[in-house]
């Protein structure tokens, strides 16, 4: 699908830094710790609370 990256390495010491403290659940501090590795990277989501917790740590949102 064209615009989309499958990004297989993610930075497990950062997503569990990221996990709890900042009040995501597990799935998007992975989601987050994906994005951080590469820096272009934008999250298309739904979810406010992930929004939110995103923009806390600096990752490009795109809401939907």
């Amino acid at each position: 699908m064209p615009g989309l990256a499958v990004i297989q390495k993610i930075n497990f010491s950062w997503a569990l830094t990221y996990w709890p403290d900042q009040g995501a659940d597990f799935g998007d501090a992975l989601v987050a710790a994906a994005a951080k590795v590469r820096k272009e990277a934008q999250v298309a989501t739904f979810d406010k609370a992930m929004i939110n917790s995103l923009r806390k740590v600096g990752i490009k949102i795109t809401a939907l």
